[in-house]
């Protein structure tokens, strides 16, 4: 677009954003190579030596091939940010007509990548990258506003109704505009038909593309911003409302929830799973190994943890409590043993000790009567059992 280069407000710049490319496989390093190829032939991507630097991803599509994914969220967090005024979607489809019976829906494609961004804020947005052929690395940054940066669906929608001002309807159509969706209305299916075409191609001339696989061109229904539109009426897209638990608004609910936990902090490990070196088909040759043996030797909880019993060694059984009897809290602890099973331990805890803490009590002393010996403890208590399962220790 035919607009002024955007510029990036961090806070503390002087402090760079330096974060090492995670490691990538060579199969996604070789996925996303014609991808970078294309887009720094178009000039989208650059090379730099920047001080800046955040991974980037590769993401696998349907049809096989990859799409850059850039991590920006350590950018996210030092942008200073402009007030949105990206609209309410249910307060735009207000405004359509109860006489719309006629709809188009252009989706522009790569949006985002039509606005320049500023050379003074193109080193922010760095990052490296390794050529899987030639193994020469170097550090890419963007020409213009990246996706995945917080900022670009704001400014982009601001610079496309800027645009779209100097645009005109005829009478009887309606133009609308949710960030890079537009969508047109009206009574007529000469006259939608006709405003269609020349909305397509204003939007050619101002260097927009369009999605040809996403465009609803002329039709009495539509898809829009998770709507059906169909005879002037809406209604809600049953995918948005089906009883999915896995669904990508929640798990991108919950990754921005343990994002902002000021007592979390996520890593991502040095470690590579050897899985992902296996390129290409499999040979026909035996197998040195079952991996799902492999898994389960590796994986499964100490012998000594397990739920079966041992055939030798002692039998104990523990309890622990801490009850109000007559007006006072008493708390205190027994173990059972022996071929008679008879009391062969047993207390008073401190009565502000909790029933779990009674029952880890009890299963700590049994734990050291069988010390440098075999043998089998059972508990009534579920906190105590899981506390050995989970750490091993107490």
């Amino acid at each position: 677009m035919d607009i002024p280069p955007f510029t990036v407000t961090l806070k503390n710049p002087d402090i760079p954003v330096r974060i090492r490319q995670y490691p990538i496989s060579l199969e996604g390093r070789m996925g996303l190579k014609p991808e970078i190829d294309r887009l720094v032939s178009k000039g989208l991507l650059e090379s730099c030596m920047s001080p800046f630097n955040t991974p980037i991803l590769p993401v696998k599509k349907p049809d096989g091939t990859y799409r850059l994914v850039h991590d920006l969220r350590e950018i996210n967090k030092r942008t200073v940010a402009r007030f949105p005024v990206v609209a309410n979607p249910y307060t735009l489809l207000s405004n359509l007509g109860p006489n719309n019976c006629w709809y188009s829906v252009i989706d522009l494609k790569d949006a985002f990548w039509a606005c320049p961004l500023a050379e003074s804020s193109r080193d922010y947005f760095a990052f490296e990258w390794e050529d899987p052929e030639t193994h020469r690395r170097q550090q890419l940054r963007w020409t213009v506003l990246p996706q995945g940066f917080t900022e670009s669906p704001n400014l982009f929608g601001q610079a496309l109704e800027q645009i779209l001002q100097d645009y005109k309807t005829r009478p009887g159509v309606t133009l609308v505009q949710y960030v890079d969706d537009l969508l047109l209305a009206g009574e007529r299916e000469d006259d939608v038909r006709k405003e269609s075409i020349k909305l397509l191609n204003f939007l050619g001339l101002k260097g927009l593309k369009v999605s040809k696989a996403k465009l609803q061109f002329v039709e009495e229904e539509v898809k829009y911003l998770g709507h059906y539109l169909s005879k002037g009426e809406k209604r809600i897209d049953p995918e948005r409302v089906k009883d999915k638990w896995i669904t990508d608004s929640r798990l991108l609910k919950y990754e921005g929830i343990l994002l902002d936990s000021p007592k979390l902090t996520l890593e991502v490990t040095g470690l590579q799973n050897p899985a992902q070196f296996l390129y290409g088909e499999p040979d026909e040759k035996e197998l040195a190994h079952n991996c799902m043996t492999t898994i389960e030797e590796q994986t499964k909880i100490r012998p000594d943890l397990e739920e079966e019993e041992l055939e030798t060694g002692e039998r104990l059984f523990v309890d622990g409590s801490s009850q109000v009897i007559e007006g006072k809290r008493v708390s205190g602890y027994a173990i059972i043993g022996g071929p008679e099973l008879e009391v062969i331990e047993s207390g008073p805890l401190n009565k502000t000790w909790s029933a779990q803490a009674c029952e880890l009590y009890a299963v700590l002393r049994a734990l050291e009567r069988l010390k440098d010996k075999e043998g089998t403890i059972y508990t009534d208590s579920k906190y105590a059992f899981g506390v050995v399962h989970t750490f091993g220790k107490i």
